[in-house]
């Protein structure tokens, strides 16, 4: 799983953190976003992001790939762990970009 993440302060105490995730195993890539309150708290939620991510590729992938049509479940999905789908085109550059190990079965 490769992984790009940006984050923006978008008011006084509110940073958005976009993550665009590719997963080579099935070749598609997903792009999410949350808010956080604080920095220290958009880092915690970006550790628990990337971990939920990498344990629910199978899922999100059938849900949002294999069954587009109802891309609903996978925006319900998301949102139950407080993220949503970034339907935003374009990614900024200046994006820091880690490499995730698969999980050992």
């Amino acid at each position: 799983m490769t992984t790009a993440a940006a984050w923006k302060r978008i008011r006084v105490a509110s940073t958005c953190v976009r993550i665009r995730v590719h997963y080579p195993r099935h070749a598609w890539s997903l792009a999410v976003y949350f808010l956080a309150s604080s920095f220290d708290r958009a880092m915690k939620k970006l550790e628990e992001s990337l971990d939920f991510l990498q344990r629910h590729e199978e899922k999100l992938w059938f849900w949002g790939v294999d069954r587009a049509e109802d891309m609903g479940f996978s925006a319900e999905f998301l949102r139950e762990v407080g993220m949503r789908l970034d339907k935003r085109t374009e990614f900024p550059r200046k994006a820091a970009s880690l490499t995730v190990a698969p999980n050992a079965p």
